[in-house]
């Protein structure tokens, strides 16, 4: 997310983990007090539901792309290499145990 003049927030995807459907806390945005914060969260939420597909494309692909990884090209290795193991990370959320 980003204007002509400041860059607001960005997607992480080779940083994305899997999370315990136990673990996952409903936010309640009109609850919030801080209406400076609640604003920015607001617009970073109409950013996502407008992007929705290009976002979960660009998701996929990178999953499959670590997952497959030794198949790829040489271009795509260096991000490969930085980006999380997600099927390790699945394993481990299936295991969870609070």
């Amino acid at each position: 997310m980003k204007d002509s003049k400041k860059l607001y927030g960005t997607l992480r995807f080779n940083n994305m983990i899997p999370v315990p459907e136990s673990e996952i806390i409903n936010y309640d945005l009109n609850a919030e007090g801080d209406l400076k914060y609640k604003l920015i969260v607001f617009n970073e939420l109409y950013f996502v539901r407008q992007n929705k597909d290009k976002i979960e494309h660009t998701a996929k692909n990178l999953y499959e792309a670590k997952n497959n990884q030794d198949n790829q090209p040489d271009a795509q290795k260096p991000l490969l290499k930085m980006t999380l193991d997600f099927a390790q990370l699945e394993d481990l959320c299936l295991n969870f145990k609070k």
